[in-house]
Order: structure tokens, then sequence, then C-alpha cells
């Protein structure tokens, strides 16, 4: 009887940790305020936020150190400043459940960017996807758009996402 009770809680704990959750509020509210900070001052030409707070094996994927994020991520930056992009709104959506991935956890943060170049107004649909250890505070994020791109790296990152985890769409539409 013990051994079958022993294997009975075992049972709901795997299940438990391969199930999505929601955040916290807590986590919503700190999830938001951080991509609401990187935008933000990324809107401005400013990246240090936005460095502080990347999900570090990244690097591997793109040159292997900070080094090599940090350069086309400060030109990218200049240059939207350089052409006149203005940005007229930034908006920050309900983050997605939290979903696992080994050690770690996911989830998807939708972002609406309403800009200006040209006279022409556009409209960006797109996430972060922020990233914590498991029990553990303080999210890392990376940007949907490479993501979306290239699906592969959720895949290269999180080998053992949850296969539920699915990244929202991302698109460009003139207003």
């Amino acid at each position: 009887m013990k051994k079958i009770l022993i294997a009975f809680c075992l049972l709901i704990f795997i299940t438990q940790a391969a199930v999505a959750r929601p955040l916290s509020e807590a986590e919503v509210k700190e999830v938001k305020g951080d991509v609401m900070q990187m935008m933000t001052l990324f809107n401005k030409g400013d990246v240090r936020a936005i460095l502080e707070r990347t999900y570090e094996p990244i690097y591997a994927l793109v040159g292997g150190n900070k080094k090599a994020y940090e350069e086309p991520l400060t030109q990218a930056a200049k240059q939207m400043l350089q052409s006149g992009i203005k940005f007229l709104d930034f908006q920050v959506g309900e983050p997605s459940e939290v979903y696992a991935a080994d050690k770690r956890e996911v989830c998807f943060v939708p972002t609406v960017a309403t800009m200006e170049y040209q006279g022409k107004k556009m409209k960006h649909t797109g996430f972060m996807l922020a990233v914590k250890t498991t029990g553990q505070s303080g999210w890392k994020y990376l940007a949907g758009d490479g993501i979306s791109k290239h699906p592969e790296i959720l895949k290269t990152l999180f080998p053992d996402l949850d296969a539920n985890a699915k990244p929202p769409p991302i698109k460009m539409e003139l207003l």
C-alpha cells in the first residue's frame, strides 16, 4: 500500500510539473513592467535594459558572446532613430500561461507598437519570450521576431519545452 501511495504522489508531481500554469499577479506586473521598460528605452536608442535582461544562452547562437549580440542591437537602435521612425504608442498585453521547459519556465508576452514612418502609420503585433529558472525570481527575455523567423530556436534553447507552448503570430500592418 505504501508503494502505491508513493507511486501515486510521484505521478501527481510529474503531471503537475508538465501542466501550464497562470502567472501570479506579481509575476504579471513584473513581466509587463520589464517589457515596457525595455521597449520604451529601446525606442529612444538605449539598449542597456535589453542587454541586462537578455536570456544569455542566445549568445551562443549569435557568435558566442554578449558583444556579438550587443553590437547589432545597438546598430539597430541607432538606425531606427536615424531613419525617422517615430513610436506613437507601445502596449504590453497579458502574458500567456507559463510552460515548463526542463528547469525553466517560459511564457509569451504580447506587444503592440504603433509607429509612423514617412507619414505612414503602422502597427507591429509581436511578443517577447520571458524565461526564468523554476523556483527562482527574475525573468530574462528574447525578442519574438527572431523566434518567429527561426522557430527552431525554441527547440534549441528549450528542448524539453511543453509541446503546447506556441508563440503568438507576428504581423506588421499599415493603418
